[in-house]
């Protein structure tokens, strides 16, 4: 099974989590929003296992302080989600955020490192049970084993170089002998580090040297505008050279280029309801707030502003989305632009069709061939590439380049795929 992972990190996403919920095989939860809304998704959890046996993760989030400010108020104060989350975790991280910055590793002793990589542990293994307790009081039994995590994720700590190595060891092993649960590591590193045989070698050995069987891989700025050729190859080789080792890596933030890695050993793929494909670290403080509407275009497997989507697909003489979502409320293109006039269902439907596509996209990879699903990409870019270009609602520095970037690293590494 290739699994799907839906990143679950706004409440204003709950419409596609809770009604897209046989669309997806698990749910990594934000551990601020967590920390935050302590009653209400704990229940949610809950809820969703009563409905069928929920997997889930809890992202630890603590990467999130390695450098900026953008967890801070102007006046130096801990954000409001973010200080929820620091409050349940307590010492040594309050402290050192107190007394410091940020939480760089490299610049921390062994004790703080050990004993924030705890708490973290902790939070995940007990956090969604205890409250659950709290709340049910004696005339309900909660059952921990029933809404505790799949697996723990230990704190992740970005791997620039090999100096970073280190401190990863101790956080990984701080997790290791505290966890009842299993774990499953995050790999996080950059582009940049993964060009080097050597480095990819070193990532291998990390992850290697712990009794797991699953990790997650996070490789930052992998957008798919971005990303050289030569890029991809060398995360077809990362993933082909941890999988060789019996473990299998999932992506911890992944396009539908993920989808293709399943040939060569990835085990499952994360997203978020919109958007979620790719993780940049941010060091100052955005609004998230108007997120604009866009629609997510099968065929190029990538977003447009609706008007420019439903040009594209006029223009192709495309027939309307066969996703349950699209059947159920649009009987042509020209349907979705008057559902502008009212945003906030218009972005549920949004949300909800995009699901199911990354869900599709998992079942598509499982069920054909290496040789089908490139054929496939070769024709929709054949078929889309000239009315992409040309239409007028496109911006121009936008580029359909990236699909023959994907196909081309894909084929050259074909004698690797399985």
């Amino acid at each position: 099974m290739f699994e799907t992972t839906l990143r679950y990190n706004s409440l204003n996403n709950k419409h596609a989590v809770e009604g897209e919920y046989p669309r997806y095989d698990s749910l990594i939860i934000d551990g601020k929003m967590l920390a935050y809304s302590k009653k209400a998704l704990p229940q949610l959890i809950q809820n969703l296992n009563q409905e069928r046996s929920l997997d889930y993760y809890i992202d630890p989030i603590i990467s999130d302080f390695r450098t900026g400010d953008n967890f801070r108020y102007s006046d130096g104060t801990i954000r409001g989600w973010y200080d929820s989350y620091v409050g349940e975790l307590g010492d040594p991280l309050k402290q050192t955020l107190f007394e410091f910055d940020n939480v760089n590793p490299r610049h921390l002793d062994e004790e703080t490192i050990r004993g924030i990589s705890r708490s973290v542990v902790l939070y995940q293994e007990n956090f969604v049970a205890t409250q659950l307790e709290e709340e049910s009081g004696k005339y309900e039994e909660v059952d921990p084993t029933e809404v505790t995590p799949k697996a723990v994720i230990p704190w992740h700590h970005r791997i620039n170089e090999k100096a970073d190595l280190g401190p990863n060891r101790t956080i990984l092993d701080t997790a290791a002998a505290e966890a009842m649960l299993p774990l499953k590591p995050c790999i996080h590193t950059t582009k940049s580090f993964i060009r080097d045989r050597s480095n990819r070698a070193s990532l291998v050995e990390l992850v290697q040297a712990y009794d797991v069987n699953k990790c997650f891989l996070l490789i930052e700025e992998l957008g798919k505008h971005d990303t050289y050729e030569s890029t991809y190859r060398d995360v077809i080789d990362l993933v082909y050279d941890i999988s060789e080792t019996g473990i299998k890596p999932h992506f911890y933030y992944g396009d539908y280029f993920s989808n293709l890695l399943s040939y060569f050993g990835l085990g499952g793929t994360t997203y978020g309801v919109m958007y979620g494909e790719e993780y940049t670290e941010t060091t100052e403080y955005t609004d998230q707030s108007g997120m604009l509407l866009r629609y997510y275009v099968d065929q190029i497997k990538d977003f447009l502003k609706v008007p420019a989507a439903v040009e594209l697909m006029k223009r192709t003489d495309s027939t309307m989305c066969e996703c349950d979502i699209c059947q159920r409320h649009y009987d042509d293109w020209n349907e979705i632009i008057a559902h502008q006039e009212s945003d906030e269902p218009l972005m549920n439907h949004l949300q909800k069709h995009y699901v199911e596509k990354r869900w599709r996209h998992a079942r598509q990879v499982e069920e054909k061939s290496f040789d089908t699903v490139l054929s496939e990409l070769e024709s929709d870019y054949e078929e889309y590439v000239y009315p992409y270009t040309n239409a007028r609602q496109i911006s121009p520095n936008k580029n359909f380049d990236y699909l023959p970037r994907w196909i081309h690293a894909i084929k050259d590494r074909a004698e690797l795929a399985e």
